[in-house]
């Protein structure tokens, strides 16, 4: 046995105090004889005897309590089994998120992970249970079975998403409010402390838990990192951009190469600290897939690759909704008059055809004067806006607003999708209105300039739809100031919303020049849109046209997986990994394909650590203790031993006391007699 804190062992002289008191501390008296008293000499000499021993007794018993007490003080270490334990429920959050993958000189910080919660779980002694948790949302139930608990951690492997510490620490509480008994609660988190994972995390009331709180550091203080951080096709140039971040604070020079079908280009680009660089590559037309390499050693691999896919590169096609073909015409021929004929092809569908559609074989959806959307239809619409789809509304003489305002609230997911609720139509303006005012520094218009207003000041508009509860952006607008066109994001996806139709009726727009360039301008700047890119550690939702059979994803290893299709009409999978993920879908009417590009998180790329003062802040109330990597030997040495033997000590104290007082009460009542 040894002990945290020896200095106290001095205090053992203190055990000296009841000795000296007991020898010295009586008063000897003078002896005097009575001869009437000589017989009672003997059995007097006796009884001292049996009470010298007694007081002995209770002497030692005293300054055996105040040798164990001194020694609890100085902390008693055991490097054997301890003698005396209680119920815990401890839980294990381990981070596995991708920047835990960091490579150095030395281990990982993940393979550090493994080895510091594997030995940390050696020193837990039953009846303690244990459970895990991962920051991808993985969690392992309440267990005695600790070599299972140590098999289940050696096999762990990071991931390649961010990591969710507020999730993780949801999980951990209510597992513990749910723990089957009553016990001391601990909890340890193995992490290289990123100061995202800490961004992220919001404030959790930690007072009134009573949780002990363990956070290891297992990062690394090198911060040297290039990252991938956007890359895209711009089809109208026929190339590609890329940008790269440096995460570090030293300038770094790399060699940056994209590869396509029968493509292969390199570039150099040199960044200083912190910064972002942004290089351009000429691709071939028609290039739909590429994919790009940084080749620079530093902490993490992955993310110096990047993936993307472009399903609007070649044949574009762009599906029209009206309950009649006469609706969008002008529509249509806009569209022909600015595109090449073998690169564009129109779909026309009725309102009730949408729910048995495969929507994103479209890049842009027109819905012109189309009345009612079904509430089946709308949910599809949904899940196509929020995956990169876009949305051209024209409503007109069919739309009723009570109508309008309900079909586009998605209630499942408490989502209005136009940009603003309609009521009812204006009558006829007894002087046509023009145009007063074009957001010039929208893409849309900003290819024209400054001659915007040569092309907008013969147009006139004889009555509209007005708008109501506004949740986009205005882009043109009356000289009576009602809004003509308005743009909503919802997720990756595009709405813009045309409050009159193109039509004789309504205004003279579209026998204007500016028509079809205003068109062609659209057209041009939702087809920029990246809907095929996911990020890895999504969940990515596939709909399912109705007759479809089988559906099919390949993983960028080539594994195959048959995915179900749910009542709602989509299939979903998990994507696990960075790479092309091609899904196939078995139609009665034949086979449609589409690839999926996943990348890591490009901000995980940023291993810069968290400050004690931020974490503390962030967990306000906690019991917490925060344990640096030299440390941790230290730690996991002293802190567990420690506190189980001052705890057996402890009940020694007590049980020796009440021995005292007992013994004491026993002598003190035979003195009486």
């Amino acid at each position: 046995m040894s002990f945290l804190y020896p200095f106290y062992l001095w205090t053992l002289a203190g055990i000296s105090v009841p000795l000296l008191i007991h020898l010295f501390g009586r008063k000897k008296g003078k002896t005097i004889y009575f001869p009437t008293l000589r017989f009672l000499k003997t059995a007097r000499s006796k009884t001292g005897r049996v009470r010298k021993i007694e007081e002995i007794l209770i002497l030692m018993l005293r300054m055996l309590l105040i040798i164990l007490l001194l020694l609890t003080l100085a902390g008693p270490v055991s490097k054997t089994k301890s003698l005396f334990l209680e119920e815990q429920f401890i839980v294990f959050i381990l981070d596995d998120s991708f920047s835990m993958n960091a490579i150095s000189n030395e281990k990982t910080p993940f393979e550090r992970l493994k080895d510091v919660s594997t030995k940390t779980l050696s020193f837990i002694k039953k009846p303690s249970m244990v459970s895990l948790v991962y920051l991808s949302g993985r969690q392992e139930p309440f267990s005695h079975n600790y070599s299972e608990i140590a098999k289940i951690i050696r096999k762990s492997e990071p991931s390649y998403q961010a990591g969710n510490l507020n999730l993780a620490v949801e999980q951990a509480m209510n597992s513990m409010e749910t723990a089957p008994g009553r016990g001391k609660k601990i909890i340890f988190f193995f992490t290289d402390l990123q100061k995202r994972v800490w961004e992220d995390f919001t404030d959790y009331d930690f007072k009134k838990k009573d949780i002990k709180f363990f956070i290891f550091d297992l990062g690394r203080r090198e911060t040297e990192n290039l990252s991938f951080k956007d890359m895209y096709i711009i089809p109208e140039r026929n190339s590609a951009a890329v940008e790269i971040k440096n995460w570090g604070e030293e300038k770094a020079t790399a060699e940056v190469t994209i590869y396509g079908d029968n493509l292969e280009n390199r570039k150099i680009a040199t960044l200083k600290g912190g910064d972002t660089e942004l290089l351009m590559f000429d691709v071939p037309g028609g290039t739909g897939k590429i994919h790009g390499e940084i080749n620079f050693r530093d902490m993490l691999d992955a993310d110096n690759r990047s993936y993307f896919s472009f399903s609007a590169a070649d044949k574009k096609k762009i599906l029209l909704v009206s309950e009649d073909e006469s609706s969008p015409f002008y529509i249509i021929k806009a569209i022909k008059a600015v595109s090449e004929p073998e690169n564009i092809e129109m779909v026309y569908k009725k309102p009730g055809e949408i729910e048995n559609l495969l929507l994103e074989e479209y890049q842009i959806i027109f819905i012109v004067n189309a009345g009612r959307i079904p509430e089946g239809a709308m949910g599809k619409l949904y899940y196509y806006l929020k995956e990169g789809g876009n949305i051209v509304n024209f409503p007109g003489e069919r739309v009723i607003d009570k109508n309008f305002n309900s079909d586009w609230y998605v209630r499942e997911n408490d989502t209005f999708l136009m940009p603003a609720y309609i009521k009812g139509k204006t009558s006829e303006f007894g002087n046509p209105v023009g145009i007063g005012y074009t957001g010039t520094s929208h893409p849309v218009f900003m290819p024209f300039g400054g001659t915007i207003l040569e092309y907008t000041k013969l147009i006139t508009f004889k009555q509209l739809i007005p708008v109501e509860k506004i949740s986009g952006t205005v882009l043109l607008e009356t000289t009576n100031d009602l809004p003509l066109l308005l743009e909503k994001k919802i997720r990756k996806g595009d709405v813009l919303f045309f409050t009159f139709l193109p039509d004789g009726e309504w205004t003279n727009l579209h026998t204007r020049p500016f028509f079809p360039v205003m068109i062609r301008s659209i057209l041009s700047y939702l087809y920029k849109k990246e809907a095929d890119v996911v990020v890895a550690g999504e969940k990515v939702k596939i709909n399912i046209p109705a007759g479809a059979g089988k559906v099919y994803v390949y993983s960028p290893d080539g594994e195959k997986q048959e995915l179900k299709i749910l009542t709602s009409g989509n299939a979903e999978f998990f994507v696990d990994k960075p790479g092309f993920w091609n899904a196939e879908i078995y139609h009665r009417d034949g086979k449609i394909e589409k690839t999926f590009s996943a990348n890591v998180d490009w901000k995980e790329g940023n291993l810069r650590k968290a400050g004690i003062d931020e974490i503390r802040k962030k967990m306000k109330g906690a019991d917490m203790e925060l344990v640096r990597d030299e440390q941790i030997e230290k730690f996991l040495t002293k802190r567990s031993k420690t506190s189980e033997l001052s705890y057996g000590f402890l009940n020694i104290i007590m049980l020796m006391f009440l021995a005292e007082v007992v013994a004491s009460n026993l002598l003190h009542y035979k003195k009486l007699e």
